[in-house]
């Protein structure tokens, strides 16, 4: 069962959606930036970010991404 959006503080942080593991990049169409994931419900935004956050090829950063300060 996915979880809402809510749940897990969809929301603009310091990592992004779009170089999570658990991200769907089910459009094509660069413009819209849209998803799905596979741990939470509805589209998905490329930019925004929540608590499940797992970076690609890397670890969990749950509560930790948007602390985080690329240099």
């Amino acid at each position: 069962m996915k979880r809402s959006k809510a749940s897990v503080d969809y929301s603009q942080g310091g990592d992004h959606c779009g170089a999570c593991t658990h991200f769907i990049d089910e459009d094509e169409n660069e413009a819209t930036e849209t998803g799905k994931c596979e741990l939470v419900e509805g589209g998905i935004g490329e930019d925004m970010w929540c608590k499940l956050f797992k970076r690609k090829g890397g670890a969990y950063k749950a509560g930790m991404a948007r602390h985080v300060r690329k240099k």
